[in-house]
């Protein structure tokens, strides 16, 4: 399998207006750079960054360019657990912070018919063949 183009300006330019739009906040290259590889999927990514850098931005990313996938986040604390599923609802991202409270049957289910109103908007996409951003020039 070739390997993904990086992300490019032309790129950047149409993707961080979109992101930004849903997430109240502009992502930075690299944090592109995360979520394109996260998306392609062929390989660990391991991503290094200080506390308060934007990891988390970088895990929220591939949410906006897989309508039927399901993402885990594994966060060191309940609490942190709780923000990430409130703040991906209030951009219209279905979440659930799951701990000992919450690990119900019913909250392991997932229905493979449901598209949130969020997908159904035109946006950039990841390219099933894994060669990158397309919907994109670049």
């Amino acid at each position: 399998m070739a390997a993904a183009l990086p992300p490019n300006q032309a790129r950047c330019a149409l993707l961080i207006p979109f992101i930004s739009d849903i997430f109240n906040v502009r992502p930075c290259l690299w944090q592109l750079k995360v979520a394109e590889a996260l998306l392609n999927g062929d390989r660990d990514v391991l991503c290094v960054a200080g506390t308060g850098m934007g990891k988390t931005l970088t895990f929220w990313m591939p949410l906006l360019f897989r309508v039927d996938g399901i993402q885990v986040i594994v966060t060191p604390l309940n609490m942190l657990g709780k923000q990430n599923a409130a703040s991906l609802g209030k951009a219209g991202i279905r979440a659930i912070a799951i701990n000992s409270e919450t690990a119900t049957p019913a909250n392991f289910y997932v229905s493979c018919c449901r598209v949130s109103p969020l997908h159904q908007q035109t946006s950039p996409h990841l390219d099933r063949t894994g060669q990158g951003w397309t919907g994109v020039p670049g």
